[in-house]
């Protein structure tokens, strides 16, 4: 199972996931740029200010996700909520190498979450 929003909404046991290789020519800031390693240190043992910028960069980047997706996305987000999504990306973290951008690992997520969508809306069920 890969690990998706629809899973964490449903509470499903979660599963690494491969790193999505960069595209674009974006440019990420704040703790996006973080290694699974910094992550999951702020999220053990940060300031609350650290805790902060994690949660917030998070939050943003999936907030970001959902104005570009269909309503559909929008609503399992919602579900989910915020402390959810955040765990979510956080646990995944803590499955990947120690090196491994936060911001990779949010995109494999959310890919992984557009394609169960996908699947869904086509009658499909994972």
């Amino acid at each position: 199972m890969r690990t998706t929003l629809r899973a964490a909404a449903l509470g499903a046991a979660l599963t690494a996931l491969p790193l999505l290789p960069a595209h674009g020519a974006g440019f990420v800031m704040g703790s996006g740029q973080w290694t699974c390693g910094d992550v999951l240190a702020v999220a053990q043992r940060g300031s609350e200010l650290q805790r902060g910028q994690l949660f917030g960069w998070i939050l943003g980047y999936w907030s970001a996700v959902s104005f570009n997706e269909d309503d559909s996305f929008a609503q399992v987000m919602s579900q989910a909520g915020g402390q959810a999504i955040a765990n979510v990306t956080i646990a995944e973290c803590g499955r990947q190498p120690a090196n491994a951008p936060l911001y990779l690992v949010t995109q494999g997520i959310v890919a992984n979450s557009l394609a169960e969508a996908a699947a869904l809306s086509a009658g499909g069920d994972q």
